[in-house]
């Protein structure tokens, strides 16, 4: 099992989507934060999909790794199949990915080069899920009750949601909304 991140310790690694195919999962999301009036500042979770996740201390060595691995060529393929609630310690609504070829390719040879380098903090990466946070208690200025959770996971959760895109870019992200804090590096894929 995975742990949850330490978000005063960790920076993550994200592929970010290219939005284009995205606009009725954005709809949805921001009609769920006006509805449930979640965020600050209407700084929304941008949608993306985390591949790891390091030290803060680790962020140069990762930015090198990023590098060299950003020089592919192929487009990286992102396929939504549906919505899924998770409700551990944070309560999340993400949409489920399926696991294309380019998907994992890239994910498997960042993390075997983050593990050579010692600096990638996920345990067991066999069992880690590629999703994209739709909403999440993390950074909300109300939490959800549970009965707010619940019902808003029977009325999404498991609906499908087909949608293709690829991926524009692989970038290093610290634990905030606030787009002007967040981004650590920036690498373009395309």
């Amino acid at each position: 099992m995975i742990k949850p991140a330490a978000l005063s310790e960790e920076l993550f690694i994200v592929l970010v989507p290219n939005k284009k195919h995205l606009t009725p999962v954005l709809n949805i999301q921001q009609a769920i934060a006006n509805h449930f009036d979640l965020y600050q500042d209407q700084f929304y979770p941008e949608l993306h999909i985390t591949l790891n996740r390091i030290t803060k201390e680790a962020s140069e060595q990762a930015k090198q790794i990023l590098a060299s691995i950003c020089s592919i060529d192929k487009p990286i393929r992102i396929l939504i199949d549906s919505f899924k609630c998770y409700n551990l310690n944070n309560k999340f609504l993400t949409l489920k990915l399926n696991t294309t070829n380019s998907l994992l390719n890239l994910a498997n040879s960042l993390h075997y080069e983050l593990e050579k380098k010692n600096i990638s903090t996920i345990e067991n990466y066999n069992d880690w899920e590629f999703h994209m946070t739709v909403a999440s208690t993390n950074f909300i200025q109300q939490q959800l009750s549970e009965d707010e959770f619940v019902d808003l996971c029977r009325s999404l959760d498991g609906l499908p949601k087909k949608i293709s895109t690829t991926a524009d870019k692989i970038e290093i992200w610290r634990p905030t909304l606030n787009p002007d804090e967040k981004v650590v590096a920036s690498f373009d894929l395309i």
